[in-house]
């Protein structure tokens, strides 16, 4: 019975571990990223015994898997730098019009990640963030979205919490590599 208690305690304690945050971008009020932890731009994942030609293959079959909607650009060069433009639903709202139907209205976010690849390592960079439109096409100042009042440098309350959906990106394509490169 210990044992098994033994076996279900390193069970959890791997999933867990696993589990965690490999990225952690946050958005600067000059409306780009930077790591939380390490105040550059990027970070760097070890894949020992991974060639750089395997690690791009894999990693590019991820991006295909994650990012199929039309709308998605992904970009490969020289076998060395795989990077996405892609959209995200930042804001989605509903309202009556005058004939009382329902109207949605969604403000998507453009933004641009790249990975950079050589033996036993990925490197990730922060990402890009390109335009914020609305269903009509619209653009939006991104400044003016993420910083609060005239304050121009000051982020609006709630603009690092809004634009941390890029780390869940980011995490689930290393999370999607990761298991590629160890399910044979």
């Amino acid at each position: 019975m210990k044992k098994i208690y033994t076996l279900i305690i390193f069970l959890l304690i791997s999933l867990i571990s696993y589990g965690q945050s490999k990225v952690n971008f946050v958005i600067t009020p000059n409306c780009t990223y930077t790591s939380k932890d390490t105040d550059k731009s990027f970070y760097v994942f070890d894949y020992k015994g991974h060639s750089k030609q395997e690690l791009f293959n894999k990693a590019a079959s991820v991006f295909t898997k994650i990012f199929a909607k039309k709308d998605d650009q992904i970009n490969k060069t020289d076998n060395s730098i795989l990077s996405v433009n892609t959209n995200y639903i930042l804001h989605r709202s509903a309202y009556l019009n005058w004939s009382k139907e329902y109207i949605y209205f969604d403000e998507y976010i453009k933004y641009n990640i790249e990975f950079e690849f050589k033996d036993g390592k990925i490197k990730v960079n922060a990402p890009t963030l390109i335009q914020i439109r609305d269903n009509d096409g619209i653009e939006h100042p991104l400044g003016d979205f993420i910083l609060s009042g005239n304050n121009k440098a000051v982020l609006a309350n709630d603009a690092i919490e809004q634009f941390s959906f890029v780390n869940e990106v980011i995490n689930k394509i290393l999370t999607n590599i990761d298991t590629t490169l160890v399910d044979w």
